[in-house]
């Protein structure tokens, strides 16, 4: 391999390295809009990175993941997902619908699984990372609530014995 190749191998490697990523497949798509993509893409510390297929296939076998295709379709574009990948993910669908299913969704390694075009689109639908961890939360508060609030009218249930039995007390 020449040595700028190698140059541009390691480039991918290392963005893939440690990361999570999305492989689609694009047409069509004008620097205007990948312009907008990637500065929305940004509040989320993800991007794009638009790759040769022979250089992803070499990434890919570096790192021992088998896509099970011989032949990637179309234009090649990785978008590496450092932020929340969840809302990263949604916004690479919400593209996705805006220009008319100009991208596909080949696979991705998120969190260091594999996953395929159903697969991704799935995790798409989840909701965004911060509701998810609020409603566990929520989830392991309410045991904790409830059982506090038994205690709250244990409590109040005797200082109200107390002061009926005083109040008999002083009617006697």
């Amino acid at each position: 391999m020449r040595a700028n190749k190698q140059l541009l191998l390691d480039e991918l490697l290392g963005h893939m390295k440690g990361s999570s990523y999305i492989i689609a497949s694009y047409k069509k798509l004008t620097p205007q809009f990948m312009w907008k993509a990637s500065s929305q893409l940004a509040s989320n510390k993800s991007y794009f990175e638009v790759t040769k297929k022979r250089l992803l296939q070499k990434a890919l076998e570096n790192e021992k993941i088998d896509l099970k295709t011989k032949k990637l379709p179309g234009h090649i574009a990785l978008l590496i997902l450092k932020g929340d990948s969840i809302a990263a993910i949604k916004q690479l669908y919400a593209f996705r619908e805006e220009l008319e299913n100009s991208i596909d969704v080949i696979a991705g390694v998120i969190d260091g699984e594999l996953y395929f075009g159903k697969d991704v689109e799935t995790l798409s639908k989840l909701p965004p990372l911060d509701r998810l961890r609020a409603e566990f939360l929520s989830v392991l508060e309410a045991p904790m609530g409830q059982l506090l609030s038994v205690y709250e009218n244990m409590l109040t249930s005797v200082i109200y014995c107390l002061e009926n039995k005083v109040e008999k007390e002083k009617n006697k």
